[in-house]
């Protein structure tokens, strides 16, 4: 189970209220689904992918900028969320998190549908000794398809992990 700190919850809250403000009725887990790529060209968060996981679940894989290839987070575990408290959040779905504990920073993904586009947030917050200052990433992201997602590990090209 995850832990949401008292400081993360409110800000974490408030942007999924905000985002579930501007949806229509035909939101739902299977919108939320599929292959995102950016829609700014080398920005911080290349891809993301969304898959359903049954029920009010989903998978959240994010990809971050790294060379020469992109940087894979890894899998998380995810919740959809409707827009109000009586609805359903498969059919209605309009916003899902994702909760990633790398280690040297934990990280809540955000992410919301806007017409045919995915918005993200991330707020990323660093457990290490660096000195690295919490921060957070926002971005617009297109459906995109990739088959790459497809492929076996032998067939696709190295992807690496993230460096702390």
């Amino acid at each position: 189970m995850m832990k949401i700190s008292r400081l993360a919850m409110p800000l974490l809250s408030a942007a999924i209220a905000l985002g579930a403000l501007s949806f229509g009725a035909s939101a739902s887990v299977a919108s939320l689904s599929g292959n995102w790529a950016s829609v700014v060209p080398n920005g911080p968060i290349p891809e993301i992918l969304v898959t359903p996981a049954g029920g009010t679940k989903v998978t959240v894989e994010v990809f971050g900028q790294c060379e020469p290839t992109n940087c894979d987070w890894g899998k998380a575990p995810g919740s959809t969320y409707s827009p109000t408290v009586s609805g359903n959040p498969v059919n209605d779905a309009v916003a899902a998190t994702a909760y990633y504990q790398q280690g040297f920073a934990k990280r809540f993904v955000v992410l919301r549908q806007s017409g045919p586009d995915l918005v993200y947030e991330i707020y990323s917050a660093f457990e290490d000794s660096s000195g690295r200052n919490s921060y957070i990433l926002s971005g617009r992201m297109h459906r995109v398809m990739r088959l790459i997602h497809l492929m076996t590990p032998a067939m696709a090209p190295a992807i690496q992990k993230p460096n702390p």
